[in-house]
């Protein structure tokens, strides 16, 4: 799909800069499999929609690696 646009940039985004995105993404987990359109946000989204926007900081938990 890239190629076909043409020019686009592609960057990783950890969970916790995007809060919304990984919320939408643990919900959809629980839907059945097809297309979902959301013509609104969910009610229980709002708050990270507000955090997101302000651009709320959230820790980053990186466990040590057991060897």
């Amino acid at each position: 799909m890239v190629r076909q646009i043409g020019l686009c940039a592609v960057s990783h985004i950890y969970r916790e800069r995007n809060a919304v995105a990984d919320c939408l993404a643990k919900w959809s987990h629980n839907i059945d499999l097809g297309l979902c359109v959301l013509d609104a946000a969910p009610s229980w989204i709002g708050a990270l929609l507000v955090d997101d926007l302000l651009g709320v900081h959230r820790t980053r938990w990186v466990g040590l690696a057991s060897g």
